[in-house]
């Protein structure tokens, strides 16, 4: 599963961003940290269960929801330090559904349904319907959250077939994807509505419509930083990325600004490499163009 490490807290950004700032009681923590405790991770119908049961707490329960959520994440962190997988595959399961259940409280939608109606309405070249299984994970970023406050990021990625030796048709059917899907997906949900992310070319078309004019060179560097990250996004899973923030530039040129930064890949056998970005904002100090360059090397060996 390809992985995001920033070099900054993110996991401090508070996901709770329309309900009001109200210290949670302890009989409200106590009531969510109990239905909580009934979660079996492993079973998908538990997983909603709980969700739904979260929800039925109430707009009120928003405050402990989202104050449990952050204890859990510490407490992810933690684990996934020391290397606990028990342990990390309870806590990324509770964090799943305290944010959902934050979102669905909070922004009055349900971002999970709106995928599953958005992904059941493509059809395959044939006209049969979209079957294949998939596991929305939200993309969770201090500097995305800052740079479109109103939207929702959701990462869905299809494996392709991996086999070495040429495959028989109705094989690679069962590893298709339908248009305008592509194997790496980010779906922006604003709202009830969604748009895709595949590539460059969909990502510069959203950034251009949903960001302002630049006034602050921090608004640069969390313009330049959020398109690495959804950059970073459109890889292989096999990677994984640092953001670091001293790579993160903003440097005012004629009439307007230039932000760049770098994506590097964190070393591990076989994989190397980065993504390295420029962005360049006009006179009206709105984005205007974007230039990148990948260098990433995977030298897996492959499957005969």
């Amino acid at each position: 599963m390809l992985r995001i490490i920033v070099i900054m807290l993110l996991f401090t950004l508070p996901v709770m961003l329309l309900a009001a700032d109200t210290a949670p009681s302890a009989e409200q923590i106590k009531g969510v940290t109990g239905i909580l405790a009934g979660l079996d991770p492993e079973q998908e119908a538990s997983l909603l269960t709980v969700e739904n049961n979260l929800v039925a707490l109430g707009e009120a329960s928003a405050p402990a929801i989202n104050s449990v959520l952050q204890q859990q994440r510490d407490a992810l962190l933690k684990a996934e330090k020391a290397e606990e997988s028990v342990t990390v595959a309870q806590l990324q399961a509770q964090c799943l559904v305290l944010d959902d259940a934050d979102i669905r409280l909070t922004r009055k939608i349900d971002p999970h349904a709106i995928i599953i109606t958005y992904l059941k309405a493509l059809k395959m070249p044939d006209g049969s319907a979209f079957t294949r299984s998939y596991s929305p994970r939200r993309i969770i970023d201090a500097r995305l959250a800052r740079t479109f406050p109103h939207n929702l990021f959701y990462y869905v990625y299809f494996a392709p077939y991996r086999g070495g030796a040429a495959p028989p048709e109705i094989l690679l059917q069962q590893f298709a994807v339908p248009t305008p899907l592509s194997n790496a997906n980010t779906l922006v949900i604003d709202g009830g509505k969604v748009q895709l992310i595949t590539d460059t070319d969909t990502m510069l078309v959203f950034f251009k419509a949903a960001t302002t004019a630049v006034k602050t060179q921090d608004e640069v560097k969390d313009i330049t930083a959020s398109w690495l990250r959804l950059s970073a996004e459109l890889q292989s899973d096999t990677f994984t990325f640092t953001i670091p923030a001293e790579k993160l530039e903003a440097t005012p040129i004629n009439m307007g600004w230039l932000g760049s930064g770098v994506a590097d890949v964190v070393p591990a056998k076989f994989l190397s490499g980065s993504i390295t970005v420029w962005i360049t904002f006009g006179p009206d100090n709105k984005l205007s163009k974007v230039q990148m360059q990948e260098n990433l090397q995977n030298n897996m060996p492959q499957l005969p």
